[in-house]
């Protein structure tokens, strides 16, 4: 395990890098090193003190280090008492230095006739490496209490409350403040320098022949090429139009319901395209962002940034500079419900409707100003008239003016409990969708519904729209108007007289309305890329690289079909919309094997989940085998047209292989002729997930099972 020198005695901070680092690091003290001089802290910031120590140990003792200084800067007090945190009392005749009792007796008496409580902890670390100097900060919001409260912690813990908890530092456990506290965002983003925090979730090590999936791996190792990420950046889903630029979210990954024509769940990434030149940038969580998996973008016009919220409950706000300031509270708390499920913006302020109730954000400072915890779960969050309204899975409620952390306070507006995907303020009304029907609170006393099967509801700029499978229609302040759709739009934005539609495996388009109705002005705007963020099979043929994005598992997430290569730097994605037309009453998941006729570099054939198996010819489907075209056989003891077809390879005379699932016959084989063949195996008959086949030179084959009698079996087998 490395080592790190700390540049402090102080055992109350040691204790608490140890526990953060732990299994990263092994830290060390000024005391295990030898050294027992005090080292002087003459400088007049935090920055300059920590620099100071650090540069004091390596020049005395020539080892690395890293050492913090922190200060508690209270708004009241002009910013005190800053770098004389621990000597505060003393220096006010209340004690000696780094008396924490005197320290904390000086401060509530300053305090005494102060009704601002605002302060801030903020912690500065310097690292030297190598000679080098890099510095970094971490900052906690919050307020001084009237009294201590608590009994953990140690300095001024019992007296600060963090804005995102309502807690004294004294009152949390080591993890939970350590999740939250400055100190911890201070250590994590030099730790983040350091390298082992970095996630590599797809890279490809150029110069090798050789593609590298890592899953949460710290990359500690020595350097052996340079990696590259490929986000997907196909399936255009949401965007907001901000003067000449349009912010795109696309899908990343997405699960299907089991009816296989709804969405599940989806997740994000994000690219930019500049209306003036067309230029088309794209953001990932290595060279970018701080995180991955975007769930909600909104934007302040006030503030001049977009808001990005994960599904781990980071938050990024992303500047028109590509500036990127992370605020890291909630994804560290300790709360088991994070989930932002919706959020709204009234100036610099967010509003994020989460599994909890909701926060806000104060985009324009970079943190959360306040955590409202309901104990319902919001759906989705609108502000009017200085009203929060909350659509929930009790009902819709409204803010009052009596305190908005306690939901007795609310009022219920709407009693209708159900799945809320939208709700809006416009025209002095609220609006929401819910199961496909928009409705009008008209006040927010009553309901009224307004139109039939929606598919999504947005306000932009002046304008509200929504829209069914073959309409939009367009609200002003004045009226509103109903305009037919080009093709299917998952959302709309508006700018510059110009509608930017979201069009999923279409892309990003631009439209003018006419007379005639929309005009396309600008055509698909989809860099190569990946079709999604899955990557669950991959293996390489010559110098192309096959990857599918399913799971061969019972009960798995269901995956729309996933099948791609990666050649000469280019991403090819296989068609996935034809089956579902010609199958409707197919489920289209996970496709989990994709294999290359070794004589002809165009035709593969891929293997979905329990529906039988594809063949393509230039990446376009062309046919479907299954039982009622092909001997292979429907799973037993199912009503349903389910037929598993899974461990798809091509043996050295060019016939596939294959695997029939729960059947009586498992191994089957096509022919390069076209016939097909079967081997009976009693052993391994009406097994349920069959895997892999590995081909040996000597005629000795091997075929992986898993799931006979919960163990995964290897079968041995001679042809």
């Amino acid at each position: 395990m490395k080592r790190l020198i700390m540049a402090t005695n102080n055992e109350h901070k040691l204790r608490e890098i140890r526990q953060m680092l732990a299994g990263s690091y092994e830290i060390l003290g000024l005391r295990d090193i030898g050294c027992h001089e005090d080292i002087p802290e003459t400088a007049d910031t935090l920055e300059g003190n920590a620099l100071q120590k650090a540069q004091y140990v390596h020049d005395h003792y020539g080892m690395d280090c890293f050492a913090d200084d922190t200060g508690l800067e209270v708004e009241a007090l002009d910013g005190q008492p800053g770098i004389f945190t621990a000597r505060f009392g003393q220096m006010n005749g209340y004690g000696e230095s780094h008396d924490s009792d005197a320290n904390i007796r000086c401060l509530l008496d300053k305090l005494k006739e102060s009704d601002n409580r605002r302060a801030r902890f903020r912690t500065a670390i310097a690292l030297m490496e190598h000679g080098e100097v890099h510095l970094f900060e971490g900052i906690v919001e919050g307020e001084i209490l009237r009294e201590k409260t608590g009994t953990d912690g140690f300095g001024y813990d019992p007296i600060f409350a963090p804005m995102e908890t309502g807690l004294s530092f004294a009152q949390m456990g080591p993890e939970e403040k350590n999740h939250i506290s400055h100190r911890g965002r201070a250590i994590r983003k030099l730790v983040a320098y350091l390298g082992s925090l970095r996630i590599l979730l797809f890279a490809v090590l150029f110069g090798l022949n050789a593609l590298f999936l890592t899953h949460g791996s710290t990359a500690m190792a020595q350097a052996i090429g340079s990696w590259q990420v490929y986000p997907s950046y196909q399936i255009a889903a949401r965007n907001i139009a901000v003067g000449k630029t349009v912010y795109s979210l696309t899908i990343g990954q997405e699960t299907m319901k089991y009816s296989n024509t709804e969405r599940d769940t989806q997740n994000f990434n994000l690219m930019r395209y500049d209306t003036e030149d067309t230029s088309i940038k794209t953001y990932n969580c290595l060279d970018d962002l701080n995180d991955q998996h975007i769930t909600q973008m909104g934007y302040s016009q006030e503030a001049r940034r977009l808001i990005l919220v994960y599904d781990n409950g980071s938050i990024d706000l992303l500047d028109l500079e590509d500036n990127v300031t992370n605020i890291a509270s909630l994804k560290q708390s300790s709360l088991a419900d994070k989930n932002v499920n919706d959020l709204c913006i009234d100036g610099s302020t967010a509003y994020l409707a989460t599994d909890f109730g909701f926060l806000t954000v104060d985009m324009q400072e970079g943190v959360i100003l306040d955590t409202y915890r309901l104990t319902v779960k919001a759906q989705a969050i609108a502000l009017l008239d200085g009203r929060v309204y909350l659509a929930t899975t009790t009902g819709v409620y409204r803010s009052t003016d009596q305190n908005p952390h306690l939901l007795a306070n609310w009022q219920r507006v709407s009693g209708t409990s159900s799945n809320y995907t939208a709700m809006v303020a416009f025209g002095g009304d609220i609006y929401t969708l819910r199961s496909g029907t928009l409705r009008q609170l008209a006040g927010g006393e009553k309901q009224t519904d307004m139109a039939g099967k929606v598919r999504f509801l947005t306000v932009s700029g002046e304008l509200m729209m929504y829209a069914t499978d073959t309409n939009l229609y367009i609200c002003t302040e004045s009226g509103k108007k109903s305009v037919p759709l080009p093709g299917k739009w998952e959302d709309v934005s508006f700018s510059d007289n110009t509608f930017w539609a979201s069009e999923g495996l279409g892309g990003l388009h631009g439209y003018k309305l006419t007379d005639e109705g929309f005009m396309e002005t600008v055509g698909k705007i989809a860099p190569n890329s990946p079709v999604r963020d899955l990557s669950y099979r991959m293996q390489f043929v010559g110098d192309r690289l096959l990857v599918t994005g399913g799971v061969n598992t019972p009960y798995a997430k269901y995956h729309p079909i996933t099948a791609m290569y990666f050649e000469d730097g280019q991403w090819t994605n296989f068609d996935e919309e034809t089956p579902a037309q010609l199958y409707p009453d197919l489920h289209h998941w996970n496709t989990t094997h994709l294999v290359q006729d070794p004589t002809d570099p165009s035709h593969h054939f891929a293997s979905p989940y329990r529906t039988g198996l594809y063949e393509y010819r230039d990446g376009r489907f062309v046919a479907l085998y299954n039982c009622d075209n092909s001997p292979l056989r429907q799973i037993l003891n199912y009503g349903l047209n389910y037929v598993g077809c899974a461990g798809l390879q091509y043996d050295a005379d060019g016939n596939l292989w294959m695997m029939n699932q729960q059947t009586d016959t498992i191994v089957r084989i096509l022919q390069p002729s076209g016939r097909w063949l079967a081997l009976y195996y009693e052993e391994i008959a009406n097994t349920e997930t069959p895997d892999d086949y590995l081909f040996t030179s000597s005629g000795i084959n091997f075929l992986i099972v898993r799931r006979i009698i919960m163990r995964i079996m290897l079968f041995i087998f001679a042809t």
